[in-house]
């Protein structure tokens, strides 16, 4: 393996290293918009129950 070949392996790896930071940010913010949907839905559920 050239230097040049090592050099374009390790382009790679930062590149796909960086693809998967984004998808892992993506997957965490959906995440956290479901749990935020969530305990609106539980909240409101409480206090419907509350209310009766």
């Amino acid at each position: 393996m050239t230097t040049t070949d090592a050099q374009v392996q390790a382009a790679k790896l930062a590149y796909h290293r960086a693809a998967a930071d984004v998808h892992l940010a993506k997957a965490r913010k959906i995440e956290a918009d479901m749990k935020a949907a969530q305990d609106v839905r539980d909240l409101a559920l409480r206090r419907s129950l509350k209310a009766t």
